[in-house]
Formats: structure tokens, C-alpha cells, sequence
């Protein structure tokens, strides 16, 4: 059962991670939330730079949303967390 927590947090965090733009002062999360980065920095702490890097990466491949959804995809098969 700790794979199945493990993959959807890892889902989770792709999702935002696709979602967020890097540049922005805003986040928005799946339920619709909008928080302002100092918000969040109040929730991640120091990893929120680590997120936000790891957004610039997703966005300076330029996937469009089949090949994010390949990604995922692999990420489920692959299931090795």
C-alpha cells in the first residue's frame, strides 16, 4: 500500500508542478485554491524553490498535455519509489 500513497503523491506533485507557472506570484492547486507564493512558502518551507525549479524544468521542455500525460503514465509503470 506505500507504493500506491507514494505514486499518487508523486502524481500530485506533477500535476502541480505542470500546473504552477514559474514566474508567477501565484499557485493554483487542483481544488481550485490560489494562494500567493508567501502563502506557500509558509507551507513548503525551503522546498518550494526545489518546486519551483522543477516547474521551470517541466516548462522549458515544452510538453504539451499528451506527452505530460505519457510521463505520468511511465511514472505509474515504472512504480519504483
Amino acid at each position: 500500500m506505500d507504493t500506491f500513497f507514494a505514486l499518487t503523491l508523486t502524481l500530485s506533485s506533477f500535476f502541480f508542478y505542470f500546473r504552477i507557472q514559474p514566474d508567477s506570484e501565484q499557485f493554483t492547486f487542483c481544488n481550485g485554491v490560489v494562494l500567493h507564493r508567501n502563502q506557500c512558502q509558509q507551507s513548503f518551507g525551503e522546498w518550494l524553490g526545489a518546486i519551483v525549479e522543477f516547474s521551470r524544468a517541466l516548462h522549458s521542455m515544452e510538453l504539451d498535455l499528451s506527452a505530460f500525460a505519457c510521463l505520468c503514465a511511465l511514472t505509474l509503470v515504472n512504480g519504483k519509489w
